[in-house]
């Protein structure tokens, strides 16, 4: 009790403060903090998560404080004054989930737009030279001649080495052949594997260009490297998504803390180099499918999911469906960071009432749903998702997935 209050006024001004200090960690305002602690992560599995539609998430993590604040009984009260906060959480819960029923029946499952293959490697670096890209050839190369042809292929977050951005002009002329390459760079991947897979090509990468900036009142070449996810479309154009939120500290060092010293003695102790700067802005990225539709996809990388305003999940927005390319290989002994991931997804699903593609490089590639359900998800293992593939009569078949 606040001041003499009673429980209910109490309950009401403690749900206003721990949903403001969600808010707050969220949205990183020092840019240090990560938004995977949500009380409402949980919630992605019942009815409730269906008001993240009209309330966001973080209307959800407020019934939930209120739900849990209202739980005690008010022992300053006789009576049955005494128990009104438990029964109005009750009534407060009950309302919720009826509503969300409601919610989630209003909503229209049209089957998606495209067909797409995502291969998911079942690899993690650290583990001596990076080459995921052979794993995931070889998926893709066995799911398109035993499944068929596929309007996009997905694979997950870096699934490429460091390459030069479409957009710089001081690209290396020529590539590196075949046999010399233990290395495989978006231009690689773009004159050697695309053409073969016949599709556009939605792949993980980190890319480098050179910008000019200004230091001292002169004009200094910079190199500026991002995490991006490049379409490739059937034609071999290039358009990518650069990261908008990066991992604090990990990948990218917010200005206050972007320090000489910060970079010199405590990076390195912690063996973090954060070489990474954010994306400035968003857009669609779009390619023809088979029968010559336009589509239109939004983009997201790893982090991102965690963040429900970002653009690239605005019902508004026009995409077609939200592909999350993700890295989970450092968490390979950790299945609730990968269970944490996809319960986020389910609410960038939700909020954008579109299906959801999720990539991964370890496990837990999914195939969601516009009301916030996985559909198909694969294991923890090697092997290919296939969704939108449409059935007899022209029904939809949501998924099919191989484990190789």
């Amino acid at each position: 009790r606040l001041g003499g209050r009673s429980v209910l006024v109490t309950a009401a001004a403690m749900t206003a403060v721990a949903t403001l200090g969600e808010w707050l960690q969220a949205s990183s305002m020092n840019g240090i903090n990560w938004s995977m602690t949500a009380i409402c992560l949980p919630a992605a599995v019942t009815l409730l998560a269906q008001w993240a539609a009209l309330v966001t998430p973080l209307g959800v993590s407020a019934l939930l404080f209120g739900v849990n604040f209202l739980w005690l009984p008010d022992r300053a009260q006789v009576g049955w004054r005494r128990w009104s906060g438990p029964l109005l959480a009750v009534l407060l819960l009950a309302g919720a989930w009826g509503g969300g029923s409601r919610i989630a029946a209003a909503v229209t499952v049209r089957p998606l737009a495209f067909s797409a293959l995502l291969a998911q490697p079942h690899q993690r670096g650290g583990d001596g030279l990076w080459r995921p890209w052979l794993v995931l050839d070889r998926l893709t190369r066995d799911s398109l001649k035993e499944d068929g042809p596929a309007d996009l292929i997905v694979w997950p977050e870096t699934s490429l080495n460091e390459s030069w951005h479409p957009q710089a002009t001081d690209q290396p002329s020529e590539p590196v052949t075949e046999s010399e390459r233990s290395l495989l760079t978006l231009q690689d991947f773009q004159r050697l594997y695309q053409p073969t897979y016949g599709a556009a090509c939605l792949v993980g990468v980190p890319l480098v260009k050179r910008v000019m900036i200004e230091k001292y009142g002169l004009p200094v070449p910079e190199a500026r490297r991002v995490n991006g996810a490049c379409l490739v479309d059937a034609g071999g154009a290039v358009a990518c998504h650069e990261k908008l939120v990066l991992v604090p500290v990990r990948e990218g060092l917010p200005a206050w803390l972007d320090t000489p010293w910060v970079r010199a003695k405590l990076l390195p102790y912690y063996k973090l180099e954060a070489t990474l700067q954010p994306g400035k802005t968003f857009r669609l990225l779009t390619f023809s499918a088979q029968d010559g539709r336009t589509v239109r996809i939004a983009a997201s990388v790893c982090y991102e999911s965690h963040l429900p305003w970002l653009p690239q999940f605005r019902p508004t927005n026009g995409a077609d469906a939200v592909v999350h390319l993700t890295y989970d290989g450092d968490f390979n002994g950790h299945p609730g960071w990968t269970d944490r991931q996809l319960l986020a997804c389910r609410y960038r699903a939700i909020g954008s009432r579109t299906w959801n593609l999720v990539c991964s490089t370890w496990a837990g590639s999914a195939i969601i749903d516009p009301r916030g359900r996985i559909v198909r998800r694969l294991p923890s293992a090697a092997g290919v998702l296939r969704a939108g593939e449409q059935g007899p009569g022209g029904s939809e078949q949501a998924a099919g997935s191989v484990v190789r």
